[in-house]
């Protein structure tokens, strides 16, 4: 019988040369890393030969889990206009229990259809963001990011004319970026977020 008290089990009375076996169940801890768990057994009705071997000690370990995600791509303005600079602005954010490590945020922005302005920053400290030119793929290393934090990522594009090869306005765009961590996750659906905009002929 489990006790009120937690982690207390009544195994009642046991035989000469019997074995009993305990089972507790825990809820795994927020925190990761090697824990030692400690067993005491007692009998205050038993007179005992020998106290030292009613505590066994096992170690064990809780690997890191993590949820690093996308929670958010925008485009400013909200409509982009041919041959003027917009902004792309990602957000990344870690909503898990332990830091994501070797974090990399990439985003393909089509160069048929952008020029890419300027590099790629991040408000990451110590973050490293390039940009392939011949692609247009944009590679961030945010490194370890903690439980709670969040940080931005922005790339300014200009729309070409033509668009995607196409002469036609206004015109619907979807672009995508994707995050990834060493770290094992609970959640991989939200490694990735797509902002969806429309795209205007040139001014006059």
């Amino acid at each position: 019988l489990l006790d009120e008290s937690p982690g207390v089990e009544f195994l009642g009375e046991i035989d000469d040369g019997a074995t009993e076996e305990a089972i507790i169940r825990i809820a795994r801890p927020v925190e990761s890393g090697t824990f030692d768990n400690e067993a005491i057994v007692t009998s205050p009705d038993t007179i005992e030969t020998s106290l030292a071997n009613n505590t066994s000690t096992a170690s064990y370990t809780i690997v890191p889990i993590t949820d690093i995600a996308v929670n958010s791509k925008t485009i400013t303005p909200g409509t982009a206009q041919t041959g003027v600079v917009s902004k792309y602005t990602i957000s990344v954010r870690n909503f898990g229990a332990n830091p994501a490590a070797d974090v990399q945020l990439t985003d393909t922005i089509p160069r048929g259809r952008f020029d890419l302005v300027g590099e790629p920053t991040t408000s990451k400290p110590g973050g490293l963001c390039s940009k392939t030119a011949g692609t247009g793929l944009i590679t961030c290393d945010l490194g370890t990011i903690n439980r709670g934090q969040t940080y931005q990522v922005e790339q300014e594009v200009r729309p070409k004319y033509p668009f995607g090869g196409s002469t036609s306005f206004p015109a619907s765009h979807t672009n995508t970026a994707d995050v990834t961590t060493s770290t094992f996750e609970s959640d991989g659906a939200n490694n990735s977020n797509s902002v969806t905009h429309q795209v205007t002929s040139p001014g006059m």
